[in-house]
C-alpha cells in the first residue's frame, strides 16, 4: 500500500504531525496515520516528500469569462493537479458545475446549491488560460509576506474541511481512516510558512 510522509502532516482535525506517514489503498482510501517515531519497519517503501501533506482542497473557482463544458472540464483538469479534491466551477455567464474527480461525477448545479455553497466555501478566481499557483489558494498579506503557521493552519482548515462540509462530502476534508480526502504535498518556506507550490499525489 502507498505510504507518504513529509517534514509535517496535517490532519486538520488533529495535531500535526511532525515526520508523520499517511498510508493509503490503491484507490487513495487512508488507512492509517503514523508518528513519525513509530514508522514501522516499512519506512524504507515510504515516499518522503519535502514539505507537508494536506488532505485534497475543497474549493469554489470562478472563472472570469465564458466557458462551454469542454472548457470547465480542462480547467478541472488543471485544478486536480494543484491539489483541488474537489471544486465548484462557475463562469462568467452563469454556468455553475460540480467537479469531483475520485468518483469521476461531475454534475450541473442550480444557482440555489451555487449561493449555498459558496456561503461557506473559498472562493478563487482564474483568467484564461492561467494555471492556478499556490498563492491563489493560501495568498501573502498585502505587505507581501505570509503570517506564520497558526495563519497557515487556520487557511488549510478554510480550504478543506469546511470547504467539504460545504459541500456534504464526509469523505473529504481531513485525513481520517477509510475517508478519501486526497493526498497533496505543499512546498512550505518554513521560515514564514508561505505556500510555494501544491502538488496531488493520489485523489
Amino acid at each position: 500500500m502507498p505510504r507518504y510522509s513529509a517534514h509535517f502532516v496535517f490532519p486538520v482535525v488533529a495535531p500535526p504531525l511532525r515526520q508523520g506517514v499517511v498510508r493509503t489503498d490503491e484507490g487513495c482510501v487512508v488507512k492509517e496515520l503514523l508518528e513519525g517515531k513509530k514508522r514501522g519497519t516499512e519506512e524504507a517503501m515510504t515516499e518522503f516528500h519535502s514539505g507537508v501533506l494536506i488532505p485534497g482542497l475543497v474549493v469554489a473557482c470562478r472563472l472570469d469569462y465564458r466557458a462551454d463544458e469542454e472548457e470547465m472540464r480542462r480547467v478541472s483538469v488543471l485544478l486536480r493537479g494543484r491539489g483541488v479534491r474537489a471544486a465548484l466551477l462557475t463562469e462568467a455567464g452563469g454556468k455553475a458545475f460540480w467537479y469531483d474527480p475520485a468518483v469521476n461525477r461531475w454534475e450541473a448545479l442550480s444557482s440555489g446549491e451555487v449561493t449555498r455553497m459558496r456561503e461557506y466555501m473559498v472562493e478563487v478566481k482564474m483568467r484564461r488560460g492561467e494555471l492556478p499557483a499556490a498563492r491563489t489558494f493560501f495568498p501573502v498579506s498585502q505587505e507581501g509576506s505570509f503570517r506564520g503557521r497558526e495563519h497557515f493552519e487556520e487557511r488549510l482548515r478554510r480550504l478543506t474541511l469546511e470547504g467539504a462540509l460545504a459541500a456534504g462530502m464526509e469523505e473529504a476534508g481531513a485525513f481520517r481512516p477509510d475517508m478519501r480526502p486526497g493526498v497533496v504535498v505543499a512546498g512550505v518556506d518554513f521560515r514564514t510558512w508561505e505556500v510555494r507550490t501544491l502538488r496531488t499525489l493520489c485523489l
